[in-house]
């Protein structure tokens, strides 16, 4: 399995970012910086989420926010395909939300969209305790992840009965949701650094180098990358 090409440029292009977010190495630092703005003890006690409507699988955390706004605060924003309110539930989009403004929160949603979700990465580096939906779509460091190490689990396609009970689980639990935060910020912060996804790449080619059995060939136009 391959790192994603987000890691260096592109991503969901949306009215924050409409090149894509960026290098993963750049916005790390940004991120790291709004965490130590709002550490734990200042966050908001609240789930959050704010996407766009890629996956129904998303819809009971939004229609749970609109009926217990002070538990949650979820909501869909337009995407490329956003014709009309029923594109996002009946309601009209919300504004986008910037990573550092995700970092305000305890407690962050992250769904698959059409594929693994790019924002799971960025999310804990808010030191937020992240709640991970499903475990169908993958990328190449989630194995590495422990569930209630470094992040809560919840099924495919929670109910919003499910979503309560893990927030308000949480609140009652507030030294170990700041553990499990602690915990999963820590490792992305020592283990997914540019330098750690670029290793990776090497490692990768070189065990995939080892199991071709042909020779490549080396056109002229190639350019060589070191």
């Amino acid at each position: 399995m391959y790192p994603a090409w987000s890691f260096w440029s592109g991503g969901p292009a949306i009215s924050l970012y409409p090149t894509g977010i960026g290098r993963w190495d750049q916005i790390r630092v940004e991120l790291q910086k709004a965490a130590k703005r709002h550490p734990w003890g200042q966050k908001i006690s609240q789930g959050f989420f704010r996407g766009s409507r890629t996956s129904a699988e998303r819809d009971s955390l939004v229609l749970l926010s609109r009926k217990e706004p002070d538990l949650v605060e979820a909501m869909y924003t337009k995407n490329q395909a956003w014709k009309s309110p029923k594109d996002t539930l009946d309601a009209e989009p919300a504004p986008e939300v910037s990573f550092e403004k995700h970092c305000e929160y305890k407690y962050l949603f992250n769904f698959r969209g059409v594929a693994a979700s790019f924002r799971l990465r960025h999310l804990f580096l808010c030191g937020s305790l992240v709640i991970h939906v499903g475990s169908d779509w993958q990328e190449f460091f989630y194995s590495a992840l422990k569930p209630w190490i470094h992040y809560v689990p919840l099924p495919d396609n929670p109910s919003e009965e499910k979503i309560r009970e893990v927030l308000e689980f949480l609140k009652r639990n507030d030294d170990l949701a700041k553990e499990i935060a602690s915990n999963g910020y820590d490792f992305i912060a020592k283990h997914l650094k540019f330098s750690d996804v670029s290793c990776y790449w090497k490692e990768l080619l070189t065990r995939y180098g080892k199991l071709l059995t042909f020779d490549p060939k080396v056109e002229p136009h190639f350019t060589r990358i070191r």
